[in-house]
């Protein structure tokens, strides 16, 4: 199955809970999908709670944070957990 978001829940402290097109509401920790990358000059950005914070569903389905921060949904659907 193709996983996509259909809904940003809660956001914060580099986790955001979301609702799946399966029906699920599960919390993804961008630190487990990031792992040591998040520390990259790239990814870093997203340690600013204000940046992370500002976090939107893209017209793909997944998290976007100003167009220039974006995950595959899949990815984020493997490394999340139900709520």
């Amino acid at each position: 199955m193709i996983h996509f978001i259909t809904e940003i829940l809660s956001s914060g402290q580099l986790a955001v809970v979301c609702r799946f097109n399966t029906g699920e509401e599960r919390l993804v920790d961008i630190r487990k999908v990031l792992g040591d990358a998040i520390h990259t000059p790239f990814f870093s950005k997203l340690l600013n709670p204000d940046f992370f914070n500002s976090v939107k569903l893209d017209s793909y389905g997944t998290l976007s944070w100003n167009d220039e921060i974006d995950f595959c949904p899949d990815v984020l659907y493997a490394n999340s957990q139900p709520v």
